[in-house]
């Protein structure tokens, strides 16, 4: 289904020692849940400009995270980007 397909793409964008399963699975509900409710915004609220917004906040929270899960210098952790 849908949320185990999620649940793998956030298992491969996050290191294995970041998450466990439960977690993942976790976070792969909570996504679908938000999903379910920015679906319903949509067709609740056609005009609102927030969705671009809310679009780049989900991409540069999992780029960020495949970023931090290969690298793999030592180097401290990079800060989320900053979405202009």
């Amino acid at each position: 289904d849908v949320e185990k397909q999620i649940a793998e793409m956030i298992r491969a964008a996050i290191s294995p020692s970041d998450l466990t399963s439960v977690q993942i699975h976790a976070a792969a509900h909570l996504a679908m849940m938000a999903f379910d409710g920015f679906a319903l915004n949509v067709r609740l609220r056609r005009d609102d400009r927030s969705y671009k917004a809310a679009g780049d906040v989900m991409v540069a929270l999992l780029l960020t995270a495949k970023r931090r899960s290969s690298n793999a210098t030592g180097s401290p952790r990079e800060k989320l980007p900053t979405l202009s």
